[in-house]
């Protein structure tokens, strides 16, 4: 027990490391970031082995990965930006003295002024192979962190304000899109992964749209009631976690926990629908026992966030939920061809439409959001100086 306490006590003083690193990373104070970033892995190294659980150990390591692969996209940046600066000369004088242009009454004389150099075209070349990883020219500060909740690991990228980007070439690799279902309840399954994998590798959401995932990791983009979208996504998040921990096969305690799943969607969504004009109030949302009060884990997140770390995590839970959500087919394979398991498909239905109609229609509108954001800012660097 004692053992077990003190791993606790160094995981929260791990996640605080790691929260004041982002802080620090978001307020430009790289050197910081670096720093405290170094302590969360070290902090973390020192206790992973302790771990029993696999998947947790797993998402350890994962973390520390990430941590570290943003130390040296920082450290790189840095030394950059210093080398930059260091050759740069005063702004508005010559770097060596110059032949003077000013036209004179006299006769010219026989030297000619030097012609300077032409400016380097600002549309680069494209290379015969794309890197494996992005390089940040010279003048390019770090890019904006990760989030310590994202489960993404993809590059994000910024440039001298928070709203810019810098314009990388990517490859799509061997990306493809699968086929699209038949089935309604199917397609809305589908519709999720392929959002899930647009927020993590990238990938494809139409035949010619490819979505990279530096579309979702923008900084400074702002959403209509995040606030109450991150409470519901919590909400649903931790109830589709307990509904798969449960044995598919136990048909009475699969329909249970659907009915209880069932019952959180409908109260996200009576929650949603008075934010989010979009969203449509449940039929039967006036029936007596259907979640009025949607539970104590929505209750846990009713906290002040700042703007930037609500846009975070609301992004990250909407990677974690896709994530789960997509256990779901299986449910409704086995389900719709067992005779036993009719009320539990009808179930599944219902909460396939609630996915469809609720959470897929609101983070549709917020990636029209970010796309147009995306697009704007690349544009902006591809010209830039």
């Amino acid at each position: 027990m004692q053992d077990s306490s003190s791993i606790v006590e160094r995981l929260n003083m791990a996640l605080d490391l790691a929260k004041s690193a982002v802080d620090a990373d978001m307020q430009k104070d790289y050197t910081q970031a670096v720093r405290k970033y170094t302590d969360t892995v070290a902090a973390i190294d020192a206790i992973k082995d302790r771990i029993t659980t696999p998947s947790a150990r797993a998402n350890l390591v994962e973390k520390c990965q990430r941590y570290q692969k943003r130390i040296e996209i920082l450290e790189k940046a840095t030394v950059r930006t210093q080398s930059k600066n260091t050759r740069r000369p005063s702004a508005g004088r010559p770097s060596t003295p110059g032949p003077s242009f000013r036209p004179t009454p006299t006769t010219p004389t026989t030297s000619t002024p030097s012609t300077p150099k032409p400016a380097a075209s600002p549309i680069p070349s494209s290379p015969t192979t794309a890197p494996s990883m992005p390089t940040f020219p010279p003048t390019s500060v770090a890019p904006p962190p990760i989030g310590h909740n994202s489960t993404t690991t993809g590059p994000t990228l910024n440039n001298k304000s928070p709203g810019s980007l810098f314009f990388i070439e990517e490859t799509i690799g061997t990306a493809t899109m699968p086929d699209r279902p038949d089935s309604a309840n199917r397609r809305t399954l589908w519709l999720v992964s392929l959002l899930h994998q647009t927020m993590t590798t990238g990938g494809f959401l139409s035949p010619k749209l490819y979505v990279s995932n530096s579309v979702w990791m923008q900084s400074g983009a702002k959403f209509s009631a995040v606030q109450q979208k991150v409470t519901g996504l919590n909400s649903v998040l931790e109830g589709l976690t307990k509904l798969l921990a449960v044995d598919i096969t136990n048909t009475e305690e699969a329909a249970k926990q659907l009915e209880e799943f069932y019952g959180i969607t409908h109260g996200v969504q009576v929650l949603l629908a008075k934010h989010l004009s979009f969203v449509k109030e449940p039929k039967d949302a006036e029936k007596k026992g259907l979640f009025k009060n949607i539970g104590t884990g929505m209750s846990r997140l009713q906290v002040k966030l700042s703007a930037a770390s609500s846009d975070d995590t609301y992004i990250a839970l909407l990677t974690d939920t896709f994530d789960k959500a997509r256990g779901l087919d299986k449910w409704l394979t086995h389900f719709e061809a067992s005779a036993m398991g009719r009320q539990a498909a009808e179930l599944l239905h219902r909460i396939c439409d609630f996915f469809y109609g609720v959470i897929i229609s609101f983070v549709f509108r917020d990636f029209n959001t970010l796309l147009l954001r995306y697009v704007k800012k690349s544009h902006e660097s591809f010209f830039e100086d």
